[in-house]
């Protein structure tokens, strides 16, 4: 793996480190219960935090939204070689989910 992919896995997983410091809050618009802050989210919402954006290239990159009760992590992978389908990251994904 190259260094550019190191450091760019490992920046994604420091991010995640800070974002998933997260606190029992309840909600401000449904009373008695707690609902990730990051599904409501109001336009304005004091509780949620600025989108963290990692980007490897134009295919590959992280998008983590966080707030004081969830974290909503979003990932887009390069798609594999088309001649190599056992290879591809989506089958290996695919796999991890069956």
């Amino acid at each position: 793996m190259a260094d550019t992919k190191k450091e760019y896995i490992r920046t994604i997983r420091d991010a995640l480190d800070a974002s998933f410091n997260l606190r029992f809050h309840p909600s401000e618009i449904v009373e008695r219960q707690v609902h990730p802050e990051v599904e409501m989210a109001e336009k304005g919402s004091k509780l949620l935090l600025k989108p963290i954006y990692i980007s490897y290239s134009e295919h590959e990159c992280c998008m983590i939204e966080g707030s004081v009760n969830s974290v909503r992590v979003s990932f887009m992978i390069k798609k594999g070689d088309p001649k190599d389908p056992e290879g591809s990251v989506e089958v290996l994904l695919a796999r991890m989910y069956n």
